[in-house]
């Protein structure tokens, strides 16, 4: 099922090779969108649930499924395989290899000749005697959700558990988003967006656009150089190089931009408290304390777009949409830093220019706020267009 305008689409039935007379029981795609990892029953196999991949051809068409081989693959049911955004990292459920009672939770790393490690257990505390699946880690690597069955513990059946790591991933990867070219109008699935790393021309990743929007998404490690290519099934569309700092700098662009790291804070919105969202646990706060018959006179509005505490500094790229003289950057004492656009004497003025910004898709987070209550809880302001 595709997510458009908001709104999920009827479901769509995977064609063969993925889906057979036999018994497909999950899949996930890869972080680039090209390849499916599914389980299988199918004859071919090494035994009950085994684990596919099948990988789209250059048209967007899924090719053969191939068998994940017996380093993945064992005499028993294999189940939820998941591919990390590294690219390298395959979790995944088994019954064999060296698991503690049924499902255990493993992990598999690709090697540079396309095989795939051993599998190595997860072990106690997150497997256990009974069915541990569905292992998704964060970006970092730093939690873990997945479902347990632990019978001892259970509320009713499996049950959603997380598991926090004191050890984090050790590598940095840093998300980009960008929206295809396309200036031949061709179909979106038959466009492709291959990155190499610079440093030895490997190809590690082959992208696929949204067919609705043809927006993307890259996973890259940062401290590196990448070619990124848009290419069409004949030829070579669009090039461009970039370079991903170690401190996860926004690029400056309006093809490829730097989103936040993966620790990054949501955006806070209007009446939830800085404190609840870290806990995950938004709690309505009044944030500015004011009767409501006291916010329409004497009264000077701002529209907040952006509020981040983990934060790299934000390229000029993503204020284009506004009057880059009117955007202000708050440090606030509570540690978050606040991008607010426009002063405004009305409410209805306010309103009037949020509807305007709110048409370009990008600041769906903005609310308006009133401006002195703001000013109180910041310790300086910047101005954006003097950067």
């Amino acid at each position: 099922s595709r997510y458009v305008n908001e709104e999920w689409r009827e479901p769509e039935k995977l064609p063969s090779p993925v889906n057979s007379e036999w018994d497909e029981t999950h899949a996930s795609l890869s972080p680039d969108q090209s390849t499916l990892f599914f389980t299988s029953n199918r004859p071919g196999g090494f035994g009950g649930l085994d684990v596919y991949m099948v990988k789209k051809d250059t048209y967007g068409k899924w090719g053969e499924a191939v068998n994940m081989g017996p380093h993945i693959n064992s005499p028993r049911d294999e189940e939820t395989p998941m591919l990390h955004p590294d690219g390298t990292t395959l979790y995944f459920a088994s019954e064999g290899h060296s698991s503690m009672g049924r499902f255990d939770v493993f992990y598999s790393q690709a090697m540079e000749d396309g095989s795939w490690s051993k599998p190595v257990n997860m072990g106690h505390p997150i497997n256990t005697p009974d069915d541990d699946f569905f292992f998704v880690p964060t970006l970092d690597k730093s939690r873990a959700y997945y479902a347990s069955y632990r019978f001892t513990e259970s509320v009713g059946r499996s049950d959603i558990y997380k598991v926090d790591f004191d050890s984090t991933y050790n590598g940095s990867l840093a998300v980009i988003e960008g929206t295809i070219q396309n200036t031949k109008n061709l179909p979106p699935e038959h466009i492709r967006i291959l990155v190499s790393r610079e440093s030895d021309n490997e190809l590690v990743g082959d992208y696929r656009p949204n067919p609705a929007n043809g927006k993307y998404l890259l996973f890259l490690e940062s401290g590196e150089s990448y070619t990124i290519k848009e290419a069409s099934p004949e030829a070579v569309e669009f090039e461009r190089e970039i370079d991903i700092p170690t401190e996860l700098a926004y690029d400056q662009t309006n093809q490829v931009v730097m989103l936040q790291d993966p620790l990054m804070m949501p955006p806070l919105s209007p009446g939830y408290s800085p404190v609840q969202l870290e806990t995950g646990k938004p709690e309505r706060v009044n944030i500015d304390d004011q009767p409501a018959d006291e916010m329409v006179r004497d009264t000077t509005y701002t529209i907040q777009i952006l509020a981040l505490k983990h934060y790299p500094e934000v390229g000029l790229w993503f204020f284009n949409e506004l009057e880059i003289d009117s955007v202000n950057a708050l440090q606030g004492h509570d540690g978050f830093l606040r991008y607010v656009t426009g002063k405004f004497s009305t409410l209805a003025k306010a309103e009037q220019y949020r509807s305007r910004i709110l048409k370009s898709g990008r600041y769906k987070d903005a609310w308006i706020r009133r401006w002195e209550p703001l000013r109180k809880i910041s310790e300086e302001e910047k101005y954006i267009s003097g950067r």
